[in-house]
């Protein structure tokens, strides 16, 4: 956690703490600065926190906001890029595959291996599958 955090003060984004049961996690940008907000219970949730804290830096890093009023922005293309963003912070390539290589493990252990759960795992496998990047 302490690497994500170190990107956030970086690049000058403030992460917060508050409740935000339904989200998790959002990421908004105004004139003042990117800010993340994270919901309270991510904070016991190991692996689930540093997923939402590197998908929301995702946003910030990228600069990969939507405007929900306008009809010709596309949520899933700035969603797709937050997730690549963080795929690649969390889960390098090379790495993910030589983990894969050296252990035969379930998904539960490779994922315990870099700190991030399962759903997430199975994401960055699909896209560097599918992406072939």
């Amino acid at each position: 956690m302490n690497d994500l955090f170190r990107i956030a003060r970086d690049n000058r984004v403030t992460v917060e703490y508050c409740r935000l049961p339904l989200n998790g996690s959002l990421s908004v940008q105004d004139d003042a600065g990117d800010y993340i907000l994270m919901d309270y219970s991510l904070i016991w949730a190991g692996s689930a926190e540093r997923v939402h804290l590197a998908h929301e830096l995702g946003h910030c890093c990228t600069g990969s906001f939507y405007n929900i009023y306008s009809p010709f922005d596309v949520r899933g293309r700035h969603e797709r890029r937050a997730d690549t963003w963080a795929i690649k912070k969390l889960l390098p390539k090379e790495e993910l595959c030589r983990a894969c290589a050296e252990i035969d493990a379930s998904e539960a252990e490779i994922a315990d291996r870099f700190n991030v759960t399962v759903d997430f795992l199975r994401k960055a496998m699909w896209y560097y599958r599918e992406a072939a990047v």
